[in-house]
């Protein structure tokens, strides 16, 4: 699972930009890019998709950079009050 496209945005942006990243990362700035947004025909249509910070850079980037990626906010159990995991 990736994370959402504005946080993939926010993140990218706090780095840097798209090519501060691909150099911390060794990929290309195609690469990063597509972290931002992909372009994908669906239905014959080209459509923008998001596309997200994969998991393992996600990982990556938690690791080595703490504080860039904000954690989501825990969600609360309406019946119980006690906060649910993922």
């Amino acid at each position: 699972m990736s994370i959402e496209p504005q946080m993939a945005d926010e993140v990218i942006d706090k780095l840097g930009g798209t090519r501060a990243v691909a150099r911390l990362t060794g990929l290309t700035d195609g690469n990063i890019s597509n972290w931002r947004r992909v372009q994908k025909k669906l239905g014959g249509q080209p459509k923008t998709v998001f596309a997200g910070i994969p998991k393992p850079w996600r990982m990556y980037i938690r690791e080595k950079f703490p504080g860039v990626i904000r954690e989501p906010e825990p969600s609360i159990c309406k019946t119980c009050k006690q906060k649910l995991t993922a």
